[in-house]
């Protein structure tokens, strides 16, 4: 009776804690590897006026039987009166450190959303009719960034106390700043290590 205790408690236990830390881990049969994978969102930018909407960033590490690679995934949005992000990203570790990545795969898809309000009026015979009282019109581009982290980079970002992912689009900085439990994700994604 204890050991069956134990077990469902400790299976809720490990559970619980995938959920935290929203990782999710696959076994690829196809290229025999062990998958880990977790998804970042942010939605501000440290700068006033920057042209960043949101992005999500999703990281994949693939554990083989004899070495370990780091992907990552980017999808950043941006306002259409912008330049084009530049094909470089910056992990700025504990503000001093600089790790420049240059992108492998750079995609961009112009993007546009039109919607309109509409509101009720009543007309002279007690009739209500819709009526479209405003139109709004919005553009943006996303940016599809694919890129690798090497050896060095992946020890430096476990061992950081502060991180800031930076972007260029020509004049503007786009500064996304990890904050600590974001870190800790990463941190615990980095660090994985299982091969099937």
């Amino acid at each position: 009776m204890k050991k069956a205790l134990f077990y469902l408690l400790s299976i809720i236990l490990i559970q619980s804690c995938s959920v935290f830390n929203q990782t999710v881990h696959e076994i690829d049969l196809v290229n025999k590897s062990d998958r880990y994978k977790s998804q970042f969102n942010y939605y501000n930018a440290q700068e006033f006026r920057s042209p960043f909407i949101r992005s999500e960033q999703t990281i994949v590490k693939e554990v083989y039987k004899d070495s370990t690679s780091f992907l990552v995934y980017d999808l950043v949005s941006v306002h259409k009166q912008n330049f084009d992000l530049e094909p470089y990203v910056y992990f700025i570790v504990d503000y001093k450190t600089i790790l420049k990545i240059e992108v492998d795969i750079y995609e961009k898809e112009n993007n546009h959303r039109l919607s309109e309000k509409t509101k009720m009026i009543t007309i002279s015979d007690a009739t209500q009719v819709d009526v479209v009282s405003r139109y709004s019109h919005k553009e943006w581009d996303d940016f599809m960034l694919h890129y690798r982290l090497n050896e060095d980079y992946v020890k430096q970002l476990t061992k950081a106390n502060a991180l800031t992912i930076r972007y260029y689009s020509g004049a503007n900085m786009i500064s996304l700043k990890l904050d600590e439990y974001k870190l800790k994700r990463l941190k615990l994604l980095l660090t994985m290590n299982n091969y099937y």
